[in-house]
């Protein structure tokens, strides 16, 4: 993988987003990319961690009932 920060890589396809040749500007834009990255991120992480949901959730800075719930929002296997 390339050597780009995190935050870089989301500066650059907002941009990227917000420059469509289409001329059509998405709306919802936060709901959009916290849709597209969430559940990936959760599902990663899960793998990372074998399926373990303590760790997984301090990895992620939250609650283990929070990840129960977004495991179930999202329709993540456990």
């Amino acid at each position: 993988m390339a050597n780009i920060s995190i935050e870089t890589q989301i500066k650059e396809l907002i941009s990227y987003l917000l420059n469509q040749e289409s001329g059509h500007t998405p709306e919802n834009l936060y709901k959009l990319i916290i849709e597209a990255t969430e559940k990936p991120m959760i599902q990663a992480i899960l793998k990372h961690t074998n399926g373990n949901q303590t760790v997984a959730s301090q990895l992620l800075g939250i609650s283990r009932i929070t990840l129960r719930k977004k495991l179930k929002q999202l329709n993540i296997e456990k």
